[in-house]
């Protein structure tokens, strides 16, 4: 019998070291659905795969193999990941979705890139065929639950994203802020994403440390 699932670790229950080791790129995301489509144990599935969460949503008889499968995908032990991680399923399932997107889950209150983040893995998973109607009703729910959260509590008066956050943090708290300077580590999608926020912050220098200098002069023209 086919039931709905979320199995998932955050920054709340792992630590950056191991959610870093279960976390999956967007390029490996359409294999590793497609590995478990052909398994024949989902029905449907998507993952959720940010800097602070891994969150594998699935239709399917064995949450007990999918989680195996996962931790094969990304060479992990399931004992390991098992300590640290959280299961749902049905009612719990889609409680926790309308919680993620509504940013009540997110390390900083009411953030609302995970909204993006969510759509972004809900139809890249519709593209490799894993999504059909269960997990997408669901979606479509919690987006309609994240607009009422949005509109009728007041949520919106505190909600930032995280580089809204760590810069004000830097802006508050480092003394004498232009005699100083201020070191990008990476350029991928979590630093273009947090470094933007830096732009109107006077300093000495900005500089930019990444495997690949393409990517890195992409970001620093976006913090000059």
């Amino acid at each position: 019998m086919y039931s709905t699932f979320i199995f998932g670790l955050n920054y709340e229950t792992a630590d950056f070291e191991i959610r870093e080791k279960l976390a999956f790129s967007r390029d490996e995301i359409p294999p590793a659905l497609k590995r478990l489509q052909s398994s024949g144990i989902i029905k449907e599935a998507f993952i959720l795969s940010t800097c602070n969460r891994t969150e594998i949503y699935c239709v399917t008889q064995d949450i007990d193999f999918v989680i195996n499968a996962i931790c094969d995908m990304q060479n992990v032990c399931p004992r390991t990941v098992r300590k640290h991680s959280y299961i749902y399923s049905e009612t719990q399932c889609v409680n926790h979705l309308f919680r993620v997107v509504s940013g009540l889950e997110s390390m900083v209150l009411g953030e609302t890139e995970i909204v993006a983040q969510t759509k972004d893995a809900v139809y890249l998973a519709k593209e490799c065929g894993c999504v059909g109607s269960t997990l997408m009703a669901i979606f479509q729910m919690s987006m309609a639950v994240e607009k009422d959260v949005r509109s009728v509590t007041e949520i919106n008066n505190i909600a930032i994203s995280m580089g809204h956050a760590v810069a004000n943090l830097v802006a508050v708290n480092v003394d004498d802020l232009e005699a100083q300077k201020i070191l990008f580590i990476g350029a991928g999608t979590m630093m273009t994403q947090l470094a933007p926020y830096f732009l109107n912050l006077n300093c000495v220098a900005k500089t930019i440390i990444n495997r690949s200098l393409d990517n890195a002069r992409i970001l620093s023209d976006k913090v000059n």
